[in-house]
């Protein structure tokens, strides 16, 4: 099978939730081709192209660049968007994956006309796409409820845990508490950063540091949230932690290099997502596979993506909020134990397993339509 693979997102110096996918999806691709008959082609739009070396690990070959409308793949099976760009030209099938409907729901944009805006790429993924990927049932229903498109045509492939995440070694942990929060154990908030901004409202940050405020642990931990920020967007949080009196108890540590996730999850007493929305939420299953308790919420896809592994609150509730930071951890091992043999069974060798199938869906839709 000749597959296209359209993963702009793959050349930008910072990885997305939706470029971590592309990697994943293509690692597990390639981990199959060993044993199956696969040919992967990447694909770059010339307008997304940032630096061409950030993807040298996953394409050795690197990108195929493109740009509207003048691709017309020839030779390929299927192409899939695992982002937002899918040519309308060629023979071959086509497959999109849609991981959230932030534009829908009201969250996330700074004015009606940016959601209009995202929410007029929707029509040109479901017209020419003979399947659609979801990453998780909750996304399905939202996609179902807002566009009138055939259930049989979307599939839900949930997302995958790259292998390197599993507990480190108590030494490891140490360091990293020693670098982060002065030695003291920590509660880690993963893309919470620039949760303050009206783009990041899912993040849902200030509920959470309502909640902080209020919990006496404070004298005890320290709260670590990541997540990429500008240098406003750091400096008005930093201002916004002074006037809350939390400056001594909050760490901002920014964008955190993904090879050191795996020690910042394992030395978490616990880690925190109480988002008011979530496409997936992979942090949720990333840390369950490095062994940590999960606080999360009761909303999106996140009950989903947990699957009875974590605590789970209201997150409109400041008070709910601030019950499970206490309720998180007195996570019984039995608890963590299972968390994280749920979180090892979700690694990307399955998800590619899972997406080849809607590739040969696909394939089989297009020479239908064909005919």
């Amino acid at each position: 099978m000749r597959i296209g693979l359209e993963i702009s997102t793959l050349a930008q110096p910072y990885r997305s939730g939706i470029g971590r996918y592309a990697a994943g999806l293509t690692s597990g691709l390639r981990a199959l081709a060993s044993s199956e008959p696969l040919e992967l082609r990447p694909y770059c739009h010339l307008k997304k192209l940032r630096d061409r070396r950030h993807a040298t690990d996953v394409f050795e070959s690197g990108f195929q660049l493109w740009r509207d409308p003048w691709l017309r793949p020839r030779r390929l099976d299927v192409m899939h968007a695992t982002s937002w760009r899918l040519p309308a030209h060629g023979r071959m099938a086509r497959v999109a994956t849609i991981h959230d409907l932030y534009s829908f729901i009201g969250i996330n944009f700074r004015d009606d006309s940016r959601a209009a805006q995202e929410q007029a790429r929707y029509p040109h993924l479901l017209q020419h796409a003979d399947a659609i990927i979801c990453v998780s049932d909750n996304t399905r229903r939202d996609l179902l409820c807002h566009f009138d498109v055939d259930p049989q045509r979307v599939h839900v492939v949930p997302l995958g845990v790259d292998d390197c995440y599993a507990p480190v070694d108590a030494a490891q942990q140490t360091a990293i508490r020693d670098r982060l929060s002065a030695g003291r154990p920590y509660l880690l908030g993963v893309g919470l950063a620039a949760g303050l901004d009206v783009r990041r409202a899912n993040k849902n940050l200030p509920r959470l540091l309502d909640a902080w405020s209020r919990c006496a642990m404070r004298r005890h931990y320290r709260l670590v949230v990541t997540g990429g920020v500008d240098r406003d967007e750091q400096c008005a949080l930093e201002a916004h932690l002074r006037e809350r009196r939390l400056d001594d108890s909050v760490v901002v540590a920014g964008f955190v290099e993904e090879s050191d996730m795996p020690a910042l999850y394992s030395a978490a007493a616990a880690v925190l997502l109480p988002s008011l929305y979530e496409g997936y939420g992979l942090p949720i299953v990333e840390a369950m596979a490095c062994g940590a308790p999960v606080l999360t919420s009761r909303s999106g896809s996140c009950p989903e993506t947990a699957a009875g592994h974590a605590t789970l609150v209201d997150a409109s509730s400041v008070d709910a909020i601030a019950q499970g930071l206490h309720t998180v951890l007195d996570t019984p091992a039995s608890t963590r134990q299972a968390a994280m043999r749920h979180a090892h069974a979700q690694r990307w060798r399955g998800v590619a397993a899972k997406t080849l199938k809607v590739y040969r869906r696909a394939i089989a839709t297009a020479r239908a339509r064909r005919r």
